[in-house]
C-alpha cells in the first residue's frame, strides 16, 4: 500500500487545487481512476463508497441492465416523476405515498400504448398502408395483425424516495426505433394522474457501463432516502437475480487449484461470467406463467356437468368391478384395497349368473 502510495504521488492534486468542503479526489494511478481520501491516506475503488450489501445489491441489479441495453444498442433515459404536498401541513406530505406505484403502473400503460400507436402509423405510413377504419362510428385498427406485432413493453428499473410528498427516479431503456416520449404529454399525463407537473425527461448517452452504474447508484440510491426499488420483467428477465445467485454459488464452491488465476477465483469469477453472458446477450428467453381465473359458470352449464357427473357414479356403480369389488356407493370413494383381484374371473362369474343365457 505504500509502494502505491508513493508511486502515485505526482498524479494526486494539491489539498489548495480542490474546492471547498470536499474531501475526497479522482485521480489517474497507472491509466485508472482511482478515489483518494485526504483525510485518511488511502485509495478507494469504484463503485465510490458501496459499502453496505444492499448498495451492492442495488448496483449489480442497475448494471446488469446497462450492460444488457450496451449489448442491444439501446438508448437509456432517465425519468423523475414528482408529487406535491401541502406545505402547510408536513407531517400529511407522505400520506398518498402508498399510491404512488399505481400511478406509475396507469403512466407506464399509457406510455406503451403511445409507443406501440406511433409505431404502427409509422409502419403504415412506410408501406402505403391505411391504418385505422370506420365501423359505424367507431374508428378501429385495419390490420390487427401489425398492431399486435409492434407491441411495445416499458423496460424500466425505478427508485421511489421520501424527497418531499415522493418521487419517483425511474431509468429506462428503449430501441432506437422507439419514438421520444415529447415532455408537454407527459407533463399533462401526470398532471392527471397525480395532480403534479413537475416531471423531467432526459435521454443519457452510455460510454461505460461501469461508470454509468456507479453514477445512477451513487446518486439515487446512496444519497437519496430510499423508500423501496422495483424493476419490470423486462429489465433483464424474469428471475435474473435467482440466476446470478446460482452463477455465483456455483463459482464460489468450486475446488481451486494453485494454477488458477487470481482473477478466476471464486466470486470474482462469477461475475466475469455474469456480465459475459449478458454482454453477449446470452440469456433465457422470457416466459410467463399464466394466471389462473375462476369464473361462475352459467346454471344450465352447471345442470348439464352435474348430470354427467351423476351418470359417471352410476355406471361406476352399475359396472361389475365396483358391484363385486365395493358393493355400496359410499365405499367408491375409500382407498384401494392392498391385494389385486381377478377382474377377469369376477367378470366371467357376474356373466354367468347374472345375465340371460
Amino acid at each position: 500500500m505504500n509502494a502505491e502510495r508513493h508511486s502515485a504521488h505526482q498524479f494526486l492534486p494539491k489539498k489548495s487545487e480542490m474546492p471547498d468542503g470536499h474531501k475526497y479526489a479522482i485521480v489517474q494511478v497507472h491509466g485508472e481512476e482511482r478515489l483518494f481520501d485526504f483525510e485518511n491516506g488511502r485509495y478507494f475503488k469504484p463503485p465510490y463508497g458501496f459499502r453496505t450489501k444492499k448498495q451492492k445489491a442495488h448496483f449489480m441489479r442497475v448494471r446488469s441492465g446497462v450492460d444488457l441495453a450496451i449489448a442491444r444498442k439501446e438508448r437509456l433515459d432517465f425519468l423523475t416523476l414528482t408529487t406535491q404536498y401541502s406545505k402547510g401541513k408536513p407531517d400529511q406530505r407522505l400520506k398518498r405515498v402508498k399510491d404512488l406505484n399505481y400511478a406509475f403502473t396507469k403512466l407506464k400503460q399509457k406510455i406503451e400504448y403511445r409507443w406501440q400507436k406511433d409505431r404502427y402509423l409509422q409502419f403504415c405510413k412506410k408501406n402505403r398502408l391505411k391504418a385505422f377504419e370506420i365501423h359505424g362510428r367507431k374508428k378501429s385498427v385495419k390490420y390487427p395483425e401489425y398492431w399486435a406485432m409492434l407491441k411495445s413493453k416499458l423496460r424500466y428499473i425505478k427508485v421511489k424516495t421520501s424527497e418531499g410528498g415522493g418521487v419517483l427516479h425511474v431509468i429506462f431503456r428503449k430501441p432506437k426505433d422507439y419514438p421520444p416520449i415529447p415532455k408537454s404529454w407527459l407533463h399533462k399525463e401526470w398532471l392527471k394522474l397525480w395532480g403534479s407537473w413537475n416531471t423531467a425527461i432526459n435521454e443519457v448517452p452510455i460510454d461505460d457501463a461501469y461508470r454509468m452504474s456507479s453514477y445512477v447508484v451513487g446518486r439515487y440510491f446512496v444519497d437519496q432516502p430510499v423508500i423501496r426499488m422495483s424493476y419490470g420483467h423486462q429489465w433483464v428477465y424474469p428471475g435474473f437475480v435467482k440466476g446470478f445467485r446460482s452463477v455465483a454459488s456455483v463459482y464460489g464452491n468450486m475446488r481451486q487449484t494453485p494454477d488458477v488465476p487470481e482473477k478466476h477465483k471464486g466470486f470474482k469469477r462469477a461475475i466475469e461470467v455474469w456480465n459475459k453472458s449478458i454482454e453477449n446477450d446470452c440469456l433465457p428467453k422470457a416466459n410467463y406463467q399464466k394466471r389462473l381465473r375462476w369464473k361462475r359458470l352459467p346454471e344450465k352449464t352447471q345442470g348439464v356437468l352435474g348430470f354427467a357427473i351423476i351418470r359417471a357414479i352410476q355406471c361406476c356403480i352399475d359396472s361389475p368391478k365396483y358391484a363385486w369389488e365395493y358393493g355400496t356407493v359410499w365405499t367408491i370413494f375409500t382407498p384401494l384395497p392392498t391385494r389385486r383381484l381377478n377382474y377377469g374371473k369376477i367378470s366371467s362369474y357376474y356373466k354367468s349368473n347374472f345375465t340371460d343365457s
